[in-house]
């Protein structure tokens, strides 16, 4: 099953992959206790919106 992509995609856009395929496109990301949080741009690309994952449920294998 492929996987889908959340968030706008620009150069240089950091991502992120979550076990289940998703690919999270990102503008920054920083880890609190077990926590992963990052922003995302809507795909419109004009709203930031700072969202969190347990880092359990991220792929930290692959590689874009």
């Amino acid at each position: 099953m492929p996987g889908y992509v959340y968030g706008y995609e620009g150069e240089d856009t950091p991502q992120l992959f979550r076990k289940t395929g998703a690919i999270l496109n990102v503008t920054d990301y920083w880890l609190v206790d077990d926590q992963l949080h990052f922003t995302v741009i809507e795909q419109a690309g004009t709203k930031a919106v700072e969202q969190s994952i347990p880092l359990n449920l991220l792929d930290l294998q692959k590689d874009g």
